[in-house]
């Protein structure tokens, strides 16, 4: 067996290596590591079988052995456990248990968990292939895994019963295991037979549902015998509560396993069904029974490990899909009250004579009456007497109450139908027609709501989900690829004999594949209405065509020749035989007089199309990485179909029996499970889902069952929509991710790529940030030479890539060739040949630095010469601009003849930058000029960017035509006025630098190209104005919306936000749309070949064939009968007739909209010129599900992919290791730390109280008020209308009784943690903030002040008290830090996203402004205004509708009035609106919308990666604790004076002490002290001295056994990790420490191991300050160690003085005892020795603190001495000792002997307020007490000890 924990290391997260950390071996742990064997692993442990396993064992008798992939435990030698896991076990013939000597030969050690089961090969097998051994294999284990039974781990695991050992025979025999599999099947096919035909098959199926239902019930008390139902008497009841409290391994019980307890619901359903007549219950639990199907995900290994991963991130998922939940709740909440009775309102036409009154659908806010607005009716008759808004209802209709749509399903008047609506605005799909019904029902402003939920919601919240699943994906990838590697077969080589077949192969398919693009062209051409002679010609074509190619599989087998097996070695050999076998094939007459037939098979000769694929680089790398996994795709895939057969199944029984409703042609059909497969999968594409459920939900309103289908397809489109299809992304991610093995490497390639480019295309571009910024760019500057320096040292670089073999001169080489056996001549290099021959580049080009330097292609980087190349690439490219300035002396001449030394020239210069480069030969702008020029600039092209967005076409029309203004309107002559600035803008720059062949010329920057081109289009609009020349103008105008794009350069944030997405991953999104395209072409060839021609229809329904389709027939529109001529047309935005509109329609289809509506047009086909009849097609909707499917994957998960992979790329987080991803996530929760905002005493009495209850986050004074809380949103739930007077007046009074109780809460904690302490946290801001506004709101209801206002205003304060909810619960605050990690990159991803909404808007409002609205227009759904265009190009970033609106757009003559004037013309214009509406589609909603996934993906590891095994919450908390004290005032910062004195006190992960645990000084007193009898013994060993507080005698033998034990070697680490922690700490800018800087640097010191978990800059800043500290370190050691001596030395004299003084007989005792020694500074003083003399850098000339120096005394006052870096002087030493409210003390000078005995760092004044134990406590002293003293000779011995070493 397995073990479990092999692959638990790292499927929950990252954690980050420690250093000097212990581990964890906590009872937890213990009991977690033990509990393998009761998972369900059963299933999890089937090996796949290999064709190696055939040959491993043989017996002695040459008896064949056969392992079937299924390992068992060693200790399992009970025959029932073996006959279950296989089908063929040898056993004696004399006995029933099996053959030990068998068994013994056949084991092989895998692990020491497993062992290989070995099986002799039954007789019937010899003569057969070992492939069906195999495929007899993988059938059981695939039955294995479906039945799934957990697998007992002894006998123990078997209750006592009397019929024990029969049941265990038969739940453990192979038979009982396929039969329970063969259920499973037969109940899934009868199931989809009584779907087919529910009326007439009704009895049998019942009967063989209770048959099946009986043999579940018998299986169910099966296991319930051996095991139990939720309890299996293996340990006691008690353990059994444990186990479900703490997580503790669960027993064999029935109920405690996922997959039975699947079955307890699906048995007791079969039979509540089969006895059941009313249809709710009968619906339900026909549903609920056929749960059990579900177990056929587990069918394949591939699948299984999708629900595991599934299943391992389900409580990471359940959290954020609640979290996303309590927001929508939120937004629910708020829905009602803005919303409520606003979808009652509808425009009801009246007749004249009042006899008739049709109610027209469109939702209003009042009504037109005799020339005046009025406002609506309610449904009582009675006039409402609100103000009119929305939409104004015509001249004889009236706007009134009528009713809901969908039988009053789809409407805000309460919670629950609030919050189905707000999911389907999270959904993204259909809610802009929810959006724009509000708009006209209420005000414009209505839309603020669904954007801001969208955006919330869906591209922010959402994105959480995908993270998730995404992320847990890519673990059970990352592992199971691991695996792969291990058993990766090696690649097989061919070799070709003859040197002309190799050229041949080489060089041929350039031939063949021309061949093969010229045959796609024409059957492009092809279409299905051309006459008899040239199909004729078309067929002759394909004949030659499919020849030739059927001969080149010929040719290219003789190539292979003498070696033809290797022919058949490579898949594409296989792959074009077939595809020429197969068209050959299609070519037979039968088959192409067949064009049904022949379009089907036309696929073949189409799928060549994977050649042209292959031949492009680009093309071919991502193509390879796309299906690199194609076998995890696959299955991905199966998993998906399962999924949604499952879904069908299900929904059939629960919605087969639906009533019909008012108009049956639009009712959806769950009558068969292929439409119900139809309707599933429609909901998992998102488009248009919610017509299924709003019309399931209007057909079961009547029985009160509206609920049922709501809850049921919103659950399957989250789990399908937003779980499985973002594992496809997951899985095309992986495959585009780089290899974990180079990961390091690519990080070192970036940041010197990085480092070394010095050009920037946005060099020129001014920002905000440019503008405030201070002079510190020289500093900037100094850093990084400095850094960069130290990244080329080459022990720098070894230590980051953890290899000291990696030689000193290895380059860094890319792999970007996929191909390395591509011809000389690949399309690539004929490329770049032409492109050096067009494009010649000048050495003044950015270019030709890029291409000497090689950063290109980060191509001749040496790791330790960088700096030498960058050099020499630098000064070659300044003599090669010198020598090509001499053969071009005029080059820098602008226009030819202004030289550099021009005075106008050197004015311009002094006004802009050049446009790239340095300025060559010029002057430097002048920094004010320039900036005041450049802020005039920005302010006017502001200034036009309003103007454009005010002067509209009507505006302009309406001025200049109906005020009579014409030439002379303002708007004209001031963008004349405006283009007259710019156009001196670019004069300017171009005389300063030159227009095009300069060294720093104009249009060598990209904006000054886009600058000029729309400076051109100003001034031909103007020209078109002017001259009247309509057709010009509405060509040019939409191009000064270019100018736009400007404004991004004005922050930082979204320039590189731009730059990132836009220009530098361009390339890769080109190659993707490339990519797609090779998908869209052969799909849109095929459907043309296949419906070509066959959706025509008549608009008389009556007629049957095209020739019946003439005159008139009467039409019935509104019930109203008109007369209408017949017309046989295709429908209106789509055909398949021709390539063009094949490929257009099936783009729209790849962008999820308007697939549906082709889908069921292609199923009514029923031939060529006849006319459609419903579903005579169906089995066509299958091309649809499959290129949906296929475009789902292929293109919008790659865009996804590429654009995440993009952009982790360009921020480095994509060569990140897991290590560095966890420290990341800890750096960023370090930072995001403040301290606890409370006093760190307890007040007494009730004040403590208080004080309790506010920092208890566990106690019952907290849990009280989050019940309070969660009863607060329970009841804004309860919220709707028609809402009775008197439960609104209860309702506010219970708010208000909340609000006090809220005001009480804050005062409790007030009084408890004091004023200060209570408004520094932002949470209890904000609860003021919020609880006295909802206060106000209630009271003022209360008292009877009533309006809609003050009603809005107070749900709004009412929902933000719910906000309280979020710090409450610890999933949710964690998730709430990652919403706020990731608010700076959204916010600069939505004003770059800003920047081109309002490009866009401006560039559709010029062109279409005028435009007639079409059948998807409305009055706000147009471009007439640039708010609207605004909201309707947030529609189409959605995906909503897109297509419609283009199409209505493109609308030309004779369906609208064209006219020469643009002013008079109303129609629209074809190619912008492909063009404005394609490249919108695909900038904001293929790239922007999922740039969103992208940024909540790069943060999201703060969360998802399981940081807390190496620091826990308890941590941070334990750190905010030792804070606290040195912190009182909640400052954030320390004195640095108080830094030592903090280190000390620090305990567990963070603990600094030197001496811990057994050698601290009162663990050794405990250890050493003597009591009072042994004292009264002897005495010759004792110590004491009364100058210590301790009392107690020590035993000095105990004393130097205790200290036999001491680690020197670890003390000595302690110490110096201490010195060097405390002299990084000193080295802080500043005389204090903050909280973060504090934590950070504590962290890096004690917890992480810098080696293995900084990315490269953090490393490289690291270890230049570890570098930097260790010589500190060094320096200050020596330096103690000369202080040291001179110490001795002195003490030395002195007792020599006092010796003398002793023998002399002139001196009394008394003056002898008075004689002190001389302090250090008196030493160093008398031996004329000055520390600071003695230097070993010139960096070091300052002497550097350490942690034994903060406790040195003062050489001038004596006290405790504060040292401070970069402060030396005696000024800012006395600033950073003393306070400014500290007046200094005298300090009094302690005695020699104490210095001696305590150490020269416990030296202190006795002035200082410090106790003796808090300043030991850094050296193991933690109580007072009495301690033991030395002779001072021994201590003198120690002295010469420590010199010695």
């Amino acid at each position: 067996m397995r073990s479990s924990g092999e692959d638990s290391t790292s499927e929950n997260g990252y954690s980050i290596p420690l250093k000097d950390y212990p581990k964890d071996t906590s009872p937890s742990k213990r009991a977690d590591s033990s509990s393998d064997y009761y998972k369900e692993q059963h299933v999890e442990q089937i090996r796949p079988f290999t064709d190696n396993d055939f040959d491993e064992v043989l017996n002695e008798n040459d008896s064949e052995f056969f392992d079937l992939g299924i390992p068992v435990q060693k200790e399992n030698t009970d025959p029932g456990l073996l006959e279950m896991n296989s089908p063929y076990l040898s056993k004696s013939r004399t006995s029933d248990h099996p053959d030990e000597t068998l068994l013994k030969k056949g084991i092989k050690n895998r692990d020491k968990y497993s062992v290989k089961r070995t099986l002799k090969k039954p007789d019937y097998f010899h003569r057969a292939s070992p492939i069906f051994t195999k495929i007899l294999s993988e059938i059981y284990s695939s039955i294995l895994r479906v039945v799934a039974c957990p697998e007992p781990k002894d006998d123990s695991c078997f209750r006592d019963r009397r019929y024990r050992d029969i049941c265990k025979k038969v739940y453990m025999s192979i038979p009982y295991n396929i039969l329970i599999f063969c259920l499973i099947l037969t109940q899934g096919v009868i199931l989809m037979i009584q779907s087919d035909d529910p009326h007439h098959k009704q009895t049998s199926v019942n009967v063989i549902l209770f048959i099946i239902a009986g043999f579940y019930t018998l299986e169910m008390f099966l296991k319930v015998y051996l095991f139990g139902l939720v309890y299996d008497g293996s340990y006691s009841f008690h353990s059994l509560v444990d186990s479900y409290k703490k997580g503790r391994p669960r027993d064999m019980s029935y109920m405690r396993h996922s997959w039975n307890r699947i079955d307890f619901v699906s048995i007791i359903s079969i039979w509540v069904m089969l006895f059941s007549n009313d249809y709710g219950i009968y619906g339900l639990f026909a549903m609920l029974s056929s749960f059990r199907l579900t177990r056929l995900l587990n069918v394949t290994r591939r699948t299984e490990s999708i629900l595991r991963s599934l299943k391992d991130s389900s409580s990471l998922l359940v959290h954020v899909v609640s979290f996303v939940g309590f927001f929508g709740v939120l937004m629910a909440i708020l829905g009602v009250q803005f919303f409520k009775r606003s979808f009652l309102r509808q425009c009801i036409w009246i007749a004249d004579d009042q006899s008739q009154s049709i109610p027209t659908g469109q939702f209003c806010g009042g009504y037109w009456l005799n020339g005046t607005i009025q406002p609506y009716v309610m449904s009582s008759g009675q006039s409402s007497n609100v103000k009119p808004r929305g939409y104004i209802c015509p001249q004889n209709s009236v706007c009134q109450d009528y009713e809901n749509p969908y039988e009053n399903t789809v409407k805000f008047d309460n919670f629950f139908n609030s919050l189905e609506l707000i999911f389907v605005i999270m959904s993204s799909n259909t809610f802009t027609d929810l959006m724009y019904d509000m708009m006209d029902a209420e005000y414009f402003v209505s839309c603020v709501f669904f954007i801001f939920g969208t955006f919330l919601l869906t591209f922010w919240l959402m994105s959480f989900v995908i993270a998730v699943v995404d992320n847990s994906f890519l673990l059970l990838q990352t592992r199971d690829d691991n695996k792969d590697k291990k058993t990766e077969k090696p690649r097989k080589f061919v070799y070709i004999k003859h040197r002309f077949s190799r050229h041949y192969l080489g060089y041929s398919d350039y031939i063949w594949i021309t061949l093969i693009v010229v045959y796609f062209i024409v059957l492009a051409t092809h279409s299905y209405n051309v006459d008899n002679n040239t199909n004729w010609k078309y067929y002759i074509f394909y004949c030659v065509f499919n020849s030739l190619l059927a001969f080149e599989m010929l040719l290219r087998f003789i190539a292979y020749l003498p070696n033809w097996r290797g022919f058949f070695i490579k898949y594409t050999n296989w792959m074009d035989t077939v595809l020429a076998i197969m068209n050959l094939i299609s070519l037979a007459p039968p088959i192409c007089n067949n064009p049904l037939l022949s379009g089907w098979l036309s696929i073949f000769s189409i799928a060549r199309v994977y050649r042209v694929v292959l031949l492009v680089p680009y093309t071919r790398k991502i193509a390879k990485l796309l299906f690199s996994n194609f076998i995890r795709l696959l299955n991905l895939m199966l998993f998906l179909f399962i999924l949604l057969f499952i879904a069908s199944m299900l929904s059939v029984r629960l919605f087969q029996n639906l009533p019909p409703s008012d108009d049956p042609s639009n009712d959806v059909d769950f009558s068969n499970t292929y439409a119900a497969f139809l309707n599933m999968y429609q909901i998992f594409s998102s488009e248009n889902w919610t017509d299924i459920v709003y019309n399931v939900q209007e057909r079961l309103g009547p029985y009160k069952l509206a609920w049922l289908p709501a809850a049921f397809f919103t659950l399957w489109f989250v789990f399908s929509n937003n779980i499985v299809l973002s594992m496809f992304i997951s899985v095309i991610q992986f495959n585009l991710s780089r290899s974990n093995t180079d990961l390091k490497l690519q990080q070192l390639r970036m940041y010197l790529a990085r480092l070394l480019r010095n050009y920037n295309p946005f060099q020129a571009s001014l920002t905000l940030n440019a503008l405030l910024k201070r002079n510190d760019s020289q500093i900037r500057k100094d850093k990084e030479d400095i850094y960069r320096k130290w990244i080329l040292e080459d022990s720098v670089i070894k230590g980051f890539l953890n290899d000291s073999t990696i030689p000193s001169d290895e380059r860094l080489e890319a792999r970007f060739d996929t191909s390395p056996n591509a011809p000389k001549y690949s399309p690539s290099r004929i490329f770049s040949i032409l492109k050096s021959f067009l494009l010649r580049e000048d050495p003044f080009s950015q270019a030709y630095f890029k291409k000497i330097i090689g950063l290109r292609w980060n191509k001749d980087m040496n790791l330790k010469t960088a700096e030498k190349d960058m050099k020499a690439a630098k000064a070659f490219v300044r003599i090669k601009q010198a020598e090509y300035l001499k053969e071009h002396p005029k080059f820098n001449y602008v226009f030819w003849f202004i030289k550099p030394s021009n005075g106008l020239r050197k004015l311009c210069q002094k006004l802009v930058e050049p446009g790239c480069n340095e300025r060559y030969k010029g002057v430097e702008p002048n920094q004010w000029i320039y900036r005041i020029f450049q802020v005039f600039i920005y302010a006017c092209i502001v200034c036009a960017v309003a103007l454009a967005c005010v002067t509209t076409p009507i505006y302009e029309r309406n001025h200049m035509y109906l005020s009579q203004e014409g030439k002379t309107a303002w708007f004209i002559w001031t963008e004349v006025g405006f283009s007259l600035i710019f156009t001196l803008e670019a004069a300017i720059k171009i005389i300063a630098d030159g227009f095009c062949f300069t060294p720093n010329a104009y249009v060598r920057n990209t904006w000054n190209c886009i600058d000029l081109f729309v400076l051109v289009t100003f001034w031909i609009n103007i020209f078109a104005i002017l001259t009247n020349r309509g057709s010009l103008s509405r060509a040019f105008r939409a191009f000064k919306a270019l100018r736009v794009l400007r404004l991004v350069n004005l922050t930082r944030a979204p320039q590189h936000m731009f730059h990132d997405v836009l220009i530098s991953g361009f390339f890769k999104i080109a190659s993707a749309m490339v990519v797609s395209l090779s998908l869209l072409i052969p799909f849109a060839l095929w459907a043309k070949n296949i419906f070509g021609g066959q959706l025509y229809s008549c608009n008389d329904s009556n007629v049957n064939v095209r020739g019946e389709c003439i005159h008139e027939y009467a039409a019935s529109p509104n019930n109203w009968e008109i007369w209408a001529p017949r017309v046989w047309s295709n429908p209106s935005a789509y055909n398949f007739d021709s390539f063009p509109h094949a490929l257009l329609i099936l783009f729209e289809i790849v962008s999820l909209e308007g697939w549906i509506d082709v889908m069921r047009d292609v199923m009514n086909i029923t031939g060529m010129n006849m006319q459609p009849q419903d579903n005579a097609s169906s089995g066509y909707a299958m091309f649809f599900v499959l290129f949906n499917l296929i475009s789902t994957i292929y293109i919008l998960t790659l865009f996804v992919a590429i654009i995440i992979r993009n952009y982790t790329e360009r921020s480095g987080s994509a060569f990140y290791t897991s290590e560095q991803k966890a420290w990341l996530e800890l750096k960023r929760l370090i930072k995001s730390m403040r301290p606890s905002t409370r006093s760190a005493v307890r007040p007494p009495g009730f004040r403590g109280r208080c004080y309790d209850f506010s920092v208890d986050k566990h106690g019952k004074w907290r849990n009280v008020f989050t019940g309070i809380y969660i009863f607060h949103v329970i009841t804004l739930m309860t919220i709707f209308t028609p809402c009775p007077i008197a439960y609104t007046y209860v309702r506010n009074s219970i708010f208000l009784l909340l609000s006090v109780l809220y005001v009480i809460n804050i005062g409790v904690r007030i009084y408890g943690l004091s004023v200060y302490y209570y408004f520094h946290s932002f949470w209890n801001i904000f609860d003021v903030i919020v609880t006295f506004g909802s206060l106000t709101c209630n009271i003022l209801a209360l008292v009877g002040f009533s309006s809609k206002s003050l009603t809005l205003i107070q749900t709004i304060f009412l929902s933000l008290i719910t906000i309280h909810l979020i710090p409450r619960f610890d999933c949710f605050d964690q998730l709430f830090k990652t919403v706020i990690v990731s608010l700076p990159s959204v916010m600069s991803l939505i004003a770059t996203w800003l920047v081109l909404f309002i490009t866009f808007a401006i560039a559709f409002n010029q062109i279409f402004g005028l435009t007639k609205m079409g059948e998807h227009g409305g009055t706000n759904r147009n471009f007439r205004s640039i708010r609207n265009a605004l909201v309707i190009l947030f529609m189409m970033s959605c995906g909503e509708g897109w297509n419609s609106v283009m199409h209505d757009y493109a609308v030309s003559f004779p369906n609208c009035v064209n006219d020469t004037d643009f002013y008079s013309s109303d129609c629209g214009n074809r190619p912008w609106a492909y063009a404005l509406f394609i490249s919108w589609n695909i900038v904001s909603m293929y790239i922007f919308v999922n740039m969103f996934i992208t940024v909540v993906f790069e943060n999201f590891t703060y969360v998802s990666s399981n940081t807390f095994k190496t620091l826990r919450r308890s941590d941070f908390r334990q750190f905010k604790q030792f804070w606290a004290p040195f912190d009182p005032m909640v400052t954030g910062f320390i004195p640095k004076r108080n830094v030592a004195r903090f280190l000390v006190s620090l305990r567990g992960v963070y603990d600094c002490r030197v001496y811990r645990d057994d050698f601290s000084v009162t663990n050794l007193v405990t250890r050493t002290k003597l009591g009072n009898d042994a004292l009264g013994n002897n005495t010759s060993n004792l110590s004491f001295d009364n100058e210590f507080e301790y009392d107690a005698k020590i035993n000095l033998n105990d004393l130097d056994d205790a200290l036999l034990d001491l680690n020197v070697d670890e003390i000595r680490k302690r110490r110096k990790s201490l010195n060097l922690l405390y002299s990084e700490l000193m080295m802080l800018p500043g005389n204090v420490v903050s909280f973060s800087d504090m934590l950070m640097v504590i962290v890096l010191h004690k917890v992480i191991d810098h080696k293995l978990v900084l990315p490269i800059s953090d490393f490289i800043r690291r270890t230049y300050v570890l570098s930097r500290l260790e010589e500190t370190y060094r320096f200050e050691k020596l330096m103690d160690l000369i202080e040291t001596s001179n110490v001795r030395r002195t003490f030395l004299n002195h007792l020599k003085e006092r010796k003398k003084a002793m023998e002399n007989p002139f001196i009394t005792l008394e003056e002898v005892s008075n004689l002190s020694a001389p302090l250090v500074s008196e030493t160093s003083s008398q031996n004329n020795f000055n520390p600071n003399q003695l230097q070993i850098s010139p960096s070091l000339g300052v002497r550097s603190p350490s942690y034994t120096n903060s406790l040195v005394p003062s050489q001038t006052t004596g006290s405790l001495l504060s040292v401070e870096i970069g402060s030396p002087t005696p000024s800012q030493n006395m600033a950073s000792t003393f306070n400014d409210n500290e007046i200094p003390r005298t300090p009094q000078t302690p005695s020699f002997k104490d210095a001696i005995i305590r150490g020269s760092h416990s030296l202190r004044s006795v002035s200082d307020q410090h106790s003796t134990h808090e300043m030991e406590a850094g050296f193991g002293v933690t109580t007072a007490g009495a301690g033991s003293t030395e002779d001072l000779n021994q201590i003198v011995d120690q002295i010469d000890d420590y010199l010695e070493l």
